[in-house]
């Protein structure tokens, strides 16, 4: 660096290689401002190139590489966590249902919504989790059918519990309830008929 905080610089000595072998080896020198003179021939040294400009401490090169590992890092994990949690497609759900998502999918978004909801109650974000759980319902799915009766569910509704539906409505709730267990235990012999072990007994 070309001066610190306490006046002292680094430079080359100019003298010629043959003169000089600090300047022939092209050492850099560190020397106070009011004496910027070779130690060998006491020649007035060239300062270090580069580093012309305002002087600055010694200690501001590690805090900026400090500051600059610390922002590099938290970028990162918002990078990671942005990439493994889905986001709430509130502000483009026609757009996001257009393209038809598979039921798990759809749960996922539903999730990150009822997420968001925890932090602002908004009324398009819970018509958001209904149509997301609906659209997973309709797709054969056991639990987009019991996320839809949960928001109906008058019993769901309790101080702290955000993203209710603004009507709630017990028969509406348990009749879902009721759809949801018949799609789980459809959803369980379909998977216990299709086992090996289901094959070799017939």
């Amino acid at each position: 660096m070309a001066q610190s905080a306490t006046g002292i610089r680094s430079g080359v000595c100019k003298n010629l290689p043959s003169n000089c072998s600090k300047a022939g080896a092209k050492e850099i020198q560190r020397a106070a401002a009011t004496r910027f003179l070779c130690e060998e021939c006491g020649l007035e040294l060239r300062p270090e190139a580069g580093k012309r400009g305002l002087p600055l401490p010694d200690w501001f090169l590690p805090a900026a590489g400090a500051v600059l590992a610390i922002v590099l890092v938290g970028f990162g994990a918002r990078f990671m966590m942005a990439g493994s949690a889905p986001s709430c497609p509130a502000a483009d759900l026609d757009e996001f249902l257009a393209g038809k998502p598979e039921p798990a999918k759809a749960l996922e978004a539903a999730g990150a919504c009822r997420d968001a909801i925890r932090t602002q109650a908004d009324a398009a974000l819970v018509a958001a989790v209904a149509r997301l759980c609906r659209t997973a319902s309709d797709g054969g799915s056991a639990e987009g059918m019991r996320c839809l009766a949960e928001l109906y569910d008058p019993k769901e509704v309790r101080p702290g519990r955000l993203g209710q539906m603004p009507a709630p409505d017990a028969d509406l709730s348990k009749d879902l309830y009721a759809r949801a267990e018949r799609l789980m235990r459809s959803s369980r012999g379909q998977a216990q008929a299709s086992s090996p072990d289901a094959d070799t007994a017939k």
